[in-house]
């Protein structure tokens, strides 16, 4: 009966349950804890004994019940409520900590209790612990998205050896090597496809369902899922360096990182706490002595110390970040961290790369000017150059020539210029490939294009041999995302690129950009990176979008970093902020916009509270409020903020 019920909670709670093993009653600490307020689990027996704590309360105070039962159920919904914090103490003890936190909230319980406010008790041990199993339910949402990260590492490769091939930790797999990967099986590390064509599935990485399509000469990333045609491999990066293991590394690493307002409600409470705690003494102990009546402010005391409970400020300001997070993930925003998240909402300068951002880089071959040669040599000359490279640009001409892994067997030392084209010795002889600048850097004479769009220009030992023009696709939606962010409070809008202005300014205009900065080395867009962010001061805080290729210097000079396309952008995995999944720029106005709801929420729960909180104390230091009454208040604010925390969590579907 008992698996029966699990299946159903998980079934129509969506989160995993641990059935616990009696006698052991502390919930199990999550798979991946990377600080103290993440290491609450949810479990079944945090449910139940829950459910019955308030079930108990709610029969004594409806029920027409006998004294004594109604003091006994009460007594028990009062003990199971609490046994969160029961068990902490000695766990905390034990660890050589002092949880005074949790002692003055049990001090508080008892005396109000013991001195014939038990319900007003019971009641309050009732509220805080519903939002304790909020925030635990939440948490759990995170620590499943990271279990699932660790179980999309591969734990085998399929090695090629002269013989049969060789199963080998992926640990042990050599650059250069080549992998065989099965249908359904992990792709062990990243690499480059050589032979079979098939379909990936990259959920593990990027959040999205949805598959894409690879074959030879297309980049592949370890943690995606073949989900097609058995696939030959060369491993191009260690196992160390793969995009499974830097994504997980770089989460676990940076989720215990908070924002300010996380840190300003974690030290707010700690001496908030310590504070009424030296106030309950002072009116419990010391004004008694002098002003007598023991019972009432031994009762006031008791009402200061259950005002010290840390839960309203301590988890419900991370909560909003949390669930802000995980709301995002849900749409295909992936954020590392908290404070990228908060900084966003901040943002009002966005600079935006050009192609594979603002453009889909996903080119096609309009003309081809050949010079003294066929447009077949010209277009097989330019794709082996540009073999070793996964550039948008560089898949495009592979595809357009026919390219096939054996026709790159003579290039030899391959250097890939960012921002300009490659430069590779083929066969003895020098092949350059890219635009103007890389032409001019080696002294070649080359046409400058009539026709509006990208020029793709070849030389071989120093000889022009002509130009391919090439055309790119404005995303979708990009006009009404960058009018959305406008809208949202971002007041410049910056293209930076490396084509020629003829090409970019067209585009600049068509999305009224507010200043476009051209033919630029990835070096001088870091310039002008760190130019907008100095020369508006304090005042600028700046993020930067690009393709998640050649753009990890900006990414991170940025105060947020928005890598496009998850696919790509994990290999600059550790410089980006955020990213958005599937490459739709029109999420980043939804970004925005739940991040600016996460920051807000945090701001009310942190002010609200400690607002509402000095009220009641006011008040019942005063005699204004009865015990039961400010307790009752301060329970019921306790659950409002933490049900305004999963706004966040709980944020409509919908696109800014």
């Amino acid at each position: 009966m008992a698996g029966r019920l699990l299946d159903t909670i998980k079934r129509n709670w969506n989160v995993e349950l641990v059935l616990p093993k009696f006698p052991r009653l502390l919930p199990e600490k999550a798979k991946h804890a990377a600080g103290k307020e993440y290491e609450r689990s949810l479990t079944l027996f945090d449910l139940v004994t829950m459910l019955a704590a308030v079930l108990f309360l709610i029969a004594a105070l409806v029920l027409p019940l006998g004294k004594l039962v109604r003091a006994v159920l009460i007594v028990l919904s009062l003990l199971l409520s609490g046994s969160a914090v029961i068990l902490r103490i000695p766990r905390a003890v034990l660890a050589r900590q002092i949880p005074y936190e949790d002692l003055l909230f049990l001090l508080g319980l008892i005396l109000l209790a013991s001195l014939g406010h038990p319900v007003a008790a019971a009641f309050c041990a009732v509220f805080v612990r519903i939002g304790e199993l909020a925030e635990a339910y939440v948490v759990a949402r995170k620590n499943a998205a990271i279990v699932r990260l660790q179980d999309g590492l591969p734990e085998k490769a399929r090695v090629e050896t002269a013989g049969e091939p060789v199963i080998r930790s992926p640990e042990k797999v050599e650059i250069d090597e080549v992998v065989l990967v099965e249908k359904d099986e992990i792709i062990p590390l990243d690499g480059v496809i050589l032979e079979g064509v098939t379909e990936l599935d990259a959920s593990v990485l990027s959040g999205s369902m949805e598959t894409y399509t690879v074959g030879p000469g297309s980049s592949v990333l370890s943690g995606t899922v073949n989900k097609g045609a058995p696939i030959r491999m060369r491993v191009t990066r260690g196992f160390e360096e793969s995009a499974a293991v830097k994504l997980l590394n770089s989460t676990q690493v940076r989720i215990a990182e908070r924002t300010q307002k996380e840190i300003l409600a974690a030290d707010v409470s700690r001496w908030f706490a310590i504070a009424m705690g030296v106030l309950a003494f002072i009116f419990g102990i010391i004004v008694p002595i002098f002003a007598g009546n023991w019972i009432a402010w031994l009762t006031r005391a008791a009402v200061v110390l259950l005002l010290s409970s840390p839960a309203a400020l301590a988890i419900s300001v991370p909560l909003a970040y949390l669930g802000a997070v995980l709301t995002a993930g849900r749409q295909g925003i992936l954020a590392k961290d908290h404070r990228s998240f908060d900084a966003f909402a901040r943002v009002n300068t966005v600079v935006f790369g050009k192609t594979g951002t603002i453009t889909e880089a996903n080119f096609t071959i309009t003309e081809v000017f050949p010079v003294k040669v066929s447009e077949e040599r010209l277009l097989a000359v330019a794709a082996a150059a540009e073999s070793h490279s996964n550039h948008p640009i560089a898949e495009m001409l592979k595809k357009a020539a026919g390219w096939l892994p054996e026709d790159s067997e003579g290039v030899i030392e391959v250097e890939e210029i960012p921002g300009r084209g490659v430069s590779a010795f083929m066969q003895g002889r020098h092949v350059c490939v890219g635009n103007g600048s890389l032409m001019e850097q080696h002294g070649v004479a080359y046409q400058v294009p009539l026709r509006k769009g990208a020029a793709i220009h070849v030389s071989v030992d120093g000889v022009y041999w002509g130009y391919i023009m090439v055309a790119d696709k404005v995303r979708d939606g990009a006009f009404d995302a960058l009018e959305s962010l406008r809208s949202q409070g971002v007041t410049s809008l910056v293209m930076l690129t490396g084509d020629v202005r003829s090409e970019a300014r067209p585009i600049a205009m068509a999305l009224n950009f507010d200043s476009l900065k051209t033919e630029l080395t990835p070096e001088e867009k870091v310039s002008a990176v760190k130019y907008l962010k100095n020369s508006q001061g304090e005042r600028c805080t700046l993020a930067y979008v690009g393709d998640g290729i050649n753009d990890a210097a900006m990414l991170r000079e940025a105060d947020v970093g928005i890598a496009i396309n998850a696919i790509r952008a994990w290999e600059e995995a550790d410089a980006a902020d955020l990213v958005l999944s599937d490459g739709e720029i029109s999420r980043l106005p939804l970004a925005k916009r739940i991040s600016g709801l996460s920051s807000r929420i945090a701001a009310e729960n942190l002010y609200g509270t400690l607002g509402v909180k000095l009220l009641l104390l006011v008040l019942t230091l005063t005699g204004v409020a009865p015990a039961p009454a400010a307790v009752g208040l301060d329970a019921l604010f306790t659950v409002l903020v933490m049900a305004n925390a999963l706004r966040a969590y709980l944020v409509e579907k919908r696109r800014a």
